[in-house]
């Protein structure tokens, strides 16, 4: 059973949200206790800029909904909940791009 967040909404580690005040896609990556019970959540760029060139060490590319993007995880940015509930939700990466995706921020973060 899906659990829902005392505000009624909830969001999964994966999720792509459009956010149209700023013009940018983001994934959300923190995990699903911190999603529930949290007002902010930590997120990762995406993009469809220059998804045929990718940086190996810094980004993931993917494709949602046939489009490619590309998961820039070195860019983190923490944002408010509220902010992805006024947002469009475009679905959810896949699981061999969320294995890749946690790879890389390991590294990144020297885990």
């Amino acid at each position: 059973m899906k659990k829902i967040a005392k505000d009624g909404f909830s969001i999964e580690r994966g999720e792509v949200f459009y956010l149209k005040n700023l013009s940018i896609m983001v994934a959300v990556i923190s995990n699903k206790l911190h999603n529930l019970l949290s007002k902010y959540l930590t997120v990762v760029l995406v993009t469809d800029k220059n998804v045929e060139q990718v940086q190996e060490s810094l980004e993931v590319p993917f494709e949602l909904e046939r489009k490619k993007l590309k998961l820039v995880v070195s860019c983190f940015y923490t944002i408010e909940k509220k902010i992805l509930e006024e947002s469009t939700p475009w679905g959810k990466i896949d699981e061999k791009t969320s294995e890749k995706m946690d790879d890389k921020i390991k590294s990144i973060l020297d885990l």
